[in-house]
């Protein structure tokens, strides 16, 4: 990243009142800018005709070219982000779809096994009631998730305790709420650089 340069909050001031900006109509002052910012505080020889344009052209050159390279870093970074995030809540989805299959036992349905998504079909507390085993101590991964830490998916389906589960979907729900914010952030900071450079073509 690059400091402001000085004169981003010197034109500012001719948005200020007709009294700034007839202030800095003055050929003078605008001479003085340029010497200051872009010729190391050494006096023209000759001043040029048109100051005040130069300076703004030069202003808005130095400005396009600094954002552009910002522009291309944070769109690439979105990218990134985006990818990361798609595959964190991906695993969430996984891990959620396995918990949902966790099989439970009801004496009152007559079956010894039903999918979790039976309950709605039943007076819930008669349900809780009947139930022995409301969810097993393993769930079983599926082939293709990928587990913290490793960027390869599981070959094949593989049992893993409840705690382990829980400890992993807290660690894709951490990053992917962090992700979120950091897409957010990045994404209004790249709108305001864009706007910006565009404002230095008008």
């Amino acid at each position: 990243m690059w400091r402001h340069p000085s004169f981003i909050s010197i034109i500012p001031l001719l948005q200020v009142s007709n009294g700034t900006k007839e202030i800095f109509s003055s050929d003078d002052i605008w001479t003085y800018i340029y010497e200051h910012e872009f010729r190391n505080s050494k006096p023209f020889k000759r001043r040029p005709l048109n100051v005040y344009k130069k300076t703004i052209s030069k202003s808005k050159e130095i400005i396009k070219k600094r954002y552009h390279p910002i522009i291309e870093y944070g769109e690439k970074q979105i990218i990134l982000i985006k990818e990361e995030l798609k595959k964190n809540l991906t695993q969430i989805h996984l891990i959620d779809k396995s918990l949902l299959v966790t099989t439970v036992r009801d004496k009152g349905v007559g079956s010894s096994y039903w999918w979790y998504e039976n309950i709605v079909q039943y007076n819930i507390d008669d349900y809780i009631n009947s139930i022995h085993q409301v969810r097993s101590l393993h769930i079983e991964l599926p082939k293709g998730f990928i587990e913290p830490y490793s960027s390869t998916p599981l070959e094949t389906p593989r049992r893993t305790s409840l705690h382990r589960i829980e400890q992993i979907r807290g660690y894709y729900k951490r990053y992917s709420e962090r992700a979120m914010k950091q897409l957010h952030h990045m994404t209004i900071d790249i709108i305001m650089a864009k706007k910006t450079y565009s404002n230095c073509d008008s």
